[in-house]
Order: structure tokens, then sequence, then C-alpha cells
């Protein structure tokens, strides 16, 4: 008997031994892994660094526990070690199940169990690297494998989670034209580059930089953002580039002080700005080139660029809003870009609307081509997907209790697409049934597609359709307010009348602003609908009064005049006019 438990103790025995020693190897090449394949990556050093500092202060803990050398000490690290390790990691376990439970109930958003479960890993395992580093390299190189593997799981973890948030802020339709553009920066060669990236205003091109520059950096190459309108002098524009370009170098070893190659070039060209005066950057260039101390500088700063970036990394420059500030600007801007900053390894992208730019009276499309090698016209958003994207976040409950209110809003929520495809279709049988009714001109086709391109370019714009979203709202909360006084809506109006009727004077109020503004919002909803009665003479206002008609029963005999008095006074109060 003896002798069999004897053979079950050493065949236990042994397969411990073979588990200890598969975890520390498993746990070794998984650190080194994590290692190779995030070192590249400036916030994974930094997090590196953090965990190299932390396992210095436990190693010297460990040493002055062990230099006191008191006996209760090394009697307490035992006990922990071998008696009570297990325990403490139940214990561990318990705590965390316990607090999660706890927090999950009074609040679920934005908890992340996994990242906190690791959390308290890591934390263990600190704590138990003081106790092993006194009992052998097998038990220390299993606690600094592992926690390499926890700490590198972690951050891994993070980025994914900020990288898809930003994925997610970017339109369905762009996500292709993304990678194109990813690719266009990964495959350039090692030169100045620049790229022009063109959509109208309220297109979605900050959201798209957005994307881009978080893919960017994903890719381990650097930006820098600067918007010109923020940076309204040439000093200043200088300056901004010099101190995020230096705050790269620095995160990255890179000397950028007093007397520093950068300090020093950007220091030469600030001084010819001061000495020149009024001159612009353009004027100042021919004077720079000629010194032989500007030439020196800027090739010490390549020197610092080059051990920056390795063969495949970038320093991308994104110029945001381009079209948005003064041609003299812009041709500062242009030029800083072409010669101050042209290094290799060096890409910018501009943002902007290429007709705006190339309408103006000094910078031409032959003139662009000098600084642009690329242009990419951004994919347009249409209505409906910006409708789709944006909903859930401009259409929230939180603010309605009200069910009635709420039937409304999940309506509109619901039915948006449809309202307005009905509602475009119920105008154009109008226009093509009763044209001479409405309009003084006879040629109303001609009319009619002008309009809707006119139409497609005024609703398929981000900016647009999220100021929409909000008005609705914002016209529900009033309707909210009204109703539990009397439920004087409530008691003659179905939720869906009322969702097609905040839906439509809403549209007109963001989409059709112009005529709302000179007409609607000065006469007042009564007066105006009283007062236009005859032929309009373009095809917008047209438009305007056949949708009104629509929601506001004006052309329902069903209806009696009171019902119709009181569908008017409604949009009037939510319309606040």
């Amino acid at each position: 008997m003896g002798i069999m438990s004897e053979t079950i103790l050493k065949s236990v025995n042994y397969y411990i031994y073979i588990y200890q020693n598969a975890l520390i190897v498993i746990g070794v090449i998984g650190s080194i892994w994590a290692i190779v394949s995030n070192f590249k990556k400036y916030s994974y050093r930094r997090e590196f660094a953090i965990f190299v500092k932390t396992t210095i202060l436990m190693f010297l803990s460990s040493l002055i526990l062990e230099g006191i050398g008191i006996a209760s000490i090394t009697a307490i690290e035992e006990k922990i070690f071998h008696d009570i390790s297990a325990m403490m990691i139940i214990g561990f376990f318990i705590l965390f199940v316990v607090e999660k439970l706890f927090f999950y109930r009074i609040d679920n958003k934005g908890y992340h169990i996994e990242q906190d479960f690791i959390g308290y890993l890591i934390y263990l395992v600190y704590f138990l690297m003081v106790i092993a580093m006194g009992y052998g390299l097998k038990y220390l190189l299993f606690a600094l494998s592992w926690q390499i593997v926890l700490i590198s799981l972690r951050f891994n973890m993070n980025t994914k989670k900020v990288e898809v948030k930003k994925k997610d802020r970017l339109y369905p339709s762009r996500k292709e034209q993304l990678k194109t553009v990813e690719k266009i920066i990964n495959e350039s060669e090692y030169k100045n580059f620049a790229i022009a990236i063109s959509g109208k205003w309220g297109t979605g091109k900050s959201l798209f930089l957005e994307a881009l520059m978080a893919r960017t950096e994903e890719n381990s190459n650097y930006c820098i953002y600067i918007k010109p309108m923020i940076t309204d002098t040439r000093e200043t524009l200088i300056s901004e580039f010099q101190k995020r370009l230096s705050n790269i170098m620095i995160k990255n070893g890179i000397y950028c002080g007093r007397y520093s190659a950068l300090e020093s070039y950007f220091k030469e060209v600030l001084g010819l700005l001061t000495v020149s005066g009024k001159a612009s950057i353009v004027s100042l260039i021919k004077g720079v080139e000629e010194s032989k101390s500007y030439r020196d500088f800027k090739e010490e700063v390549q020197r610092d660029i080059d051990a920056l970036l390795s063969e495949s990394n970038k320093l991308v420059v994104v110029i945001d809003d381009f079209d948005r500030i003064d041609e003299k600007k812009q041709l500062d801007v242009l030029t800083f870009i072409k010669e101050v900053i042209d290094f290799k390894g060096c890409i910018v992208i501009f943002a902007f609307d290429y007709n705006n730019i190339t309408d103006t009276k000094f910078i031409t499309a032959e003139y662009l081509e000098k600084f642009i090698a690329t242009k990419i016209n951004l994919i347009n958003v249409s209505f409906d997907e910006l409708i789709n994207y944006h909903r859930d976040e401009g259409l929230s409950v939180d603010n309605i209790k009200s069910k009635y209110v709420k039937d409304i809003l999940t309506n509109i929520y619901d039915n948006s697409i449809d309202y307005f495809n009905e509602q475009y279709e119920y105008f154009v049988q109008a226009i093509n049934k009763n044209h001479e009714v409405y309009l003084i001109n006879d040629d109303y086709e001609t009319q009619l597609v002008e309009f809707k391109i006119r139409l497609r370019d005024s609703i398929d714009n981000s900016v647009r359709v999220i100021h929409f979203l909000k008005e609705i709202l914002t016209s529900l909360i009033t309707i909210e307010a009204t109703n539990n006084q009397d439920k004087s809506i409530e008691n003659f109006f179905l939720a869906e009348e009322v969702a097609k009727l905040v839906f439509t004077v809403n549209f007109i109020k963001v989409f059709q602003r112009k005529i709302y503004d000179e007409k609607i919002e000065v006469q007042g909803m009564k007066t105006y609908l009283e007062s236009n009665t005859s032929k309009f003479k373009s095809i917008d206002e047209a438009y305007v009064r056949i949708l009104l008609s629509q929601v506001l029963i004006c052309n329902d005999d069903n209806k009696d005049m009171n019902a119709k008095k009181r569908c008017v006074s409604l949009a009037t109060k939510f319309m606040k006019i």
C-alpha cells in the first residue's frame, strides 16, 4: 500500500513538473512574440518601460526583505509562497467576481470585464513576483514572462477598443476608400509626397481624417495634425509644427532641446521671418535657400527624421480645412510644405474642397499640381446612409418620458427614409399633374431636374443631417411639454400623423433654409400658408408649399376646420414661430 502511494505521488509530481515547465515555455514564447509584434509602437514601449521600472522596484523590495534577514519575514515569505499563494489567487478571483457583479448591476454601460480581469491578474503577479524572486530562476522566469504576456494583452485590447471606436465612426461606404488611402501612404516611396482629400463642406472630411490618422498610427507611422484656421500667423504655423514634431522625436529618444538640429533649423527660419518683417513665407524662401546654415541645419534634421523612421514608416502631416483660409495664407502653407518641411519620408495630406481652391485668383489647378501628387475625391454619402448612421445618437429617447411621444419618435426613427421618398414622389406627382397651378414658368421639367440635383446636394450632407435630427428631438421635447399639460395633442392626433408633421416641417427648416428664414419664420406659419396661394417663381417654393399642405391637412376635406387650425397651431408651437 505504501509503495503504491509513493508511486502515485511520484507520478503526480512528475506531471506537475511537466505542467510547470510547459507553462514557463509557453510564457517565454508568448512574451517574446508580444514584444516583437508590439515594440515598434511608442505607446507599447511606454507601457513596457513602466513594467520594467515596476519589476526593478519589486526586485529591490525582495532584496531588502532578504537583506534584513529577520526570521519572521522569511517565515512569512515561505508561508505565503507555499501555503497561502493558492488561497490568495482564489481570493483575488472571488474579489474580482464580487466587484464586477456589483458594479455591473449599478452601471452596465461601458464596463469592460475582460480588461479589468487582466488588470487584476497583473496586480496579483506583481505581488507574487516579490516572493518568487527568493525562490529560484524558474519561478522568477514564470512570473516575468506571463506578466509581459498579460501587459501586452491588455495593451492590444485597449488599442483595439480605441481603434474600433474610431473605425465605427466612419461611414460604411467610405471604408474601402480608407483602405485605398492607407495603401497609397504605405506604398509611397521614401520621399516628400502630397495627397489631396477633396470633398464639399459637410461631407464628412473630418470623420475620414480621424479614421485615417488612427489607422496610420496603428501602422507604426507618425501623425501631425494642423488646422491653419487656428494657426493664424506664419510664426504660429511654424512653431506649432516644430512643437508637434519635437514631441514625437522626444518620445522616441531623439534630443530636441537647446542647440538641437530641430531647434536650430526652425530658429533659423523664424529668425529670418522676424528680420523680413511682413514678408510672406513665399518671398522669404528665396533668401533662406541662399543661407548655408539653413541648408546645414536642414540636413541634420533629415538625419534625425531618418533615425525616427524605418524604411516602412512615414511622417504624415494632415492639413485640415485648407480651403477655409485666405489665398495669401494658402500660398504660405503650400510653400511651407514644399520648401520648409520637404523631408524624405514625409507625406502631406490636404483636406479641402478642390473646386473652392481652383476657383481662386492665384491658385489654379496647374499650380496645385506642383504640390499634390495624388487627388482623391471622397465618395458621396447618401441621405439614406447618413440617416441610418446618425439616428441612434441623434434620436435618443433619454430625455423623453411620455409613451405617446416615444411612439412619435419610433415612427420617425423607423420611417424617416420612407417619409422623404413618399413626400418627394407626392411632390413630383403634384407638379406633373398641376404644374400650371404652382409655377409661373411653364418649363417645369427642366426646373424639376435642376431642383432634384440641388435637393440631393443639400440633403447628402452630414452636418445638415445631424442638425436635422437635433431639430426633430427638440421638437419632440417641446411637444411632450405641451401635451403633458392637457393632452391637447394626444387627444386629436395619432402618433404617426405628428411624426410626419415633425419630420416634414423640420426637413424644410434645415434643407430649405432660405425659404424658411426669409418667409416662414418672418411671416409665421399661419400667415405664410394663407398668403402663399398664388403661383410661385421657383420650384423650391412649390416644393415647400406642397409638403406643408400634405402634412398640415390643408387640402384634406375629411378634416374639419378646427382640426386644420389645431394642426397649424401645433406646427407653430414646436417650430417656435
